[in-house]
């Protein structure tokens, strides 16, 4: 078998690829890293996926647009890098008794869309439960094709292995996947659509 190199070219239509269901796009092509952890309930871990933001900010300096507070139920326009201090501060100061979650998104001319961006990144922090002994707590940001493709696999793959080894990894996956919004839940009208690709 012949390995296939993934062009500048072809990775540019990618990112342009909507994956529709019933005319709406529900899911986008890019790469995805997805990793599943435990110990979220402490300070550190909830500092160190702040830090993981904060390395996604750096990547995408310019390019992510909003992100959703604590507890709130619209998003906020970024302004800077204030926002990231704001998780800082949630993760520093939020009891561990009470889950963390943090959304950041990049929407094209800054402007809100309803459909899956190739730049998102969104974390939730909790600790221990009944059904949950781990926590139920998971890190996913997702890539363009093209970054991909300019960086080179290696830096991703480089840059996933660092990820991992800063929270206590329970299982995750990284490469090449179908991205949905963030925040989205199997049961949905969009869930069959991978089967049937």
């Amino acid at each position: 078998m012949s390995e296939i190199q993934l062009t500048s070219d072809h990775a540019k239509r990618l990112d342009e690829v909507g994956l529709l269901n019933n005319g709406v796009v529900v899911a986008k092509v890019g790469f995805a890293f997805e990793l599943y952890l435990s110990n979220s309930q402490a300070v550190a871990t909830r500092l160190a996926l702040c830090k993981i933001l904060r390395e996604y900010h750096a990547l995408f300096h310019g390019q992510l647009s909003h992100y959703l507070k604590v507890d709130a139920n619209r998003l906020t326009m970024i302004d800077g890098e204030a926002y990231l201090d704001y998780f800082d501060e949630k993760a520093s100061t939020i009891s561990p008794d009470e889950p963390m979650d943090a959304m950041v998104f990049g929407y094209p001319d800054k402007k809100i869309v309803d459909k899956p961006q190739a730049l998102a990144i969104s974390f939730t922090a909790s600790g221990p439960e009944r059904l949950f002994p781990h926590g139920n707590s998971s890190i996913c940001a997702y890539f363009p094709c093209s970054f991909i493709v300019e960086k080179g696999y290696h830096y991703f793959r480089d840059l996933v292995g660092r990820w991992c080894s800063m929270v206590d990894a329970v299982h995750g996956g990284a490469g090449f996947s179908v991205l949905f919004e963030h925040g989205f839940f199997s049961g949905s009208s969009g869930e069959r659509l991978p089967y049937r690709l």
